[in-house]
């Protein structure tokens, strides 16, 4: 049985719908892509990488690099996951960590992330 994941222009929050695009560069233009995502909790969601394919003639959502992001904060944690699953992983546990938070500075957030990463490294026996 295949799981279907639904990813949309748009997450619906407690405070309203908020959307977001991201510049990809296509040839001789940059096109700003509505990013797809998938809701994890209230403003935090799950998206994939969008980049420009490699021949620079596409853009492509990168089902094997994803990221969390607070849509509000416009933060993302400093994480790149290999699946939806790990991401949403992270994500839970990064918001459930009383000592940590989407409005701390910019090396928390990076030493918040390598020890979950070590933590989920050393549990997994794999590379996060």
């Amino acid at each position: 049985m295949k799981a279907e994941v639904s990813l949309a222009p748009l997450v619906h929050t407690s405070s309203g719908s908020f959307g977001m695009s991201v510049p990809v560069e296509v040839g001789d233009a940059v096109y700003r892509v509505p990013r797809p995502m998938s809701a994890l909790e209230g403003p935090v969601v799950l998206t994939p990488e969008v980049e420009a394919s490699a021949d620079g003639r596409a853009v492509l959502l990168r089902m094997d690099r994803w990221i969390v992001l607070h849509v509000f904060a416009k933060t993302t944690l400093p994480i790149t996951a290999p699946d939806m699953a790990t991401a949403a992983r992270a994500g839970r546990e990064f918001q459930a960590d009383p000592g940590i938070g989407w409005q701390s500075s910019e090396a928390d957030l990076y030493a918040w992330a390598a020890a979950w990463a070590e933590r989920a490294n050393t549990a997994g026996g794999g590379e996060q």
